[in-house]
């Protein structure tokens, strides 16, 4: 059995979890709680794809794993399996991408969303973001990315805001010295102070892996919003 919370609104989402828990329903389930850096495959592999000698049962709480990309690779590869185990299974997350939240909704007794109200104090715009990814402000720019998933902006405008900054980038750092670039001003000195923080190979891989991620995902090979984000913790 499955149930499933996400959303930014951790206190509300973390009520959820202990109700859950709590419920007399399971008062005889053995708790068993895994983080993102406690989580293995070959751990959540013995509570549901195991079956106990003694009758054991197990609620299992999987907090924040998926930020984990073997253990997030492991659940999406078996949830069939974790849906059909005695374990109950309980995943709580502060981000899923939306693909991954259609699947839970088809496959989880119970996929809520517990979500901060949308005043928030910053939007996501695509300068915004790019300006976080540029600077490598890794936390910044995770941050910005949940605020698009929260705005429904599309996969593509996204990978259009960052295939944008990296050719800006990309090319200042060919220019010649004392050439034109022809960029606004405001634009060109704001990616300037973006070469520091790249190499110039790290910047030809970073903008390669957002091109084959645009094509892949076109022809159905992946996913695009799991790519995105597989990227985003690989180059930021």
């Amino acid at each position: 059995m499955l149930f499933v919370f996400y959303g930014t609104d951790t206190d509300t989402r973390q009520d959820a979890v202990r109700e859950l828990v709590d419920n007399d329903l399971y008062k005889a389930y053995e708790l068993i709680t895994f983080n993102d850096l406690t989580a293995k495959p070959e751990l959540l592999t013995q509570y549901f794809e195991s079956t106990s000698l003694f009758g054991e049962k197990y609620l299992v709480i999987l907090d924040g794993t998926m930020m984990a990309s073997e253990v997030k690779e492991y659940i999406l590869s078996n949830l069939e399996t974790i849906v059909d185990s005695p374990a109950v299974c309980v995943i709580s997350e502060e981000t899923i991408s939306a693909a991954e939240r259609e699947l839970f909704k088809k496959n989880a007794k119970l996929c809520a969303e517990y979500a901060l109200p949308k005043e928030r104090n910053q939007a996501w715009t695509p300068f915004a973001f790019t300006e976080r990814v540029g600077m490598r402000d890794k936390k910044g720019a995770w941050a910005m990315y949940t605020e698009a998933l929260l705005d429904d902006k599309s996969p593509d405008e996204i990978i259009g805001a960052l295939f944008w900054l990296l050719k800006t980038v990309s090319l200042l750092t060919k220019l010649p010295k004392g050439a034109v670039s022809g960029l606004n001003p405001y634009v060109e000195k704001k990616s300037r102070s973006y070469m520091t923080k790249y190499t110039n190979d790290e910047l030809f891989a970073f903008r390669q892996a957002i091109v084959q991620l645009y094509h892949d995902a076109r022809r159905g090979t992946v996913s695009i919003d799991e790519g995105l984000e597989a990227i985003l913790l690989a180059y930021m």
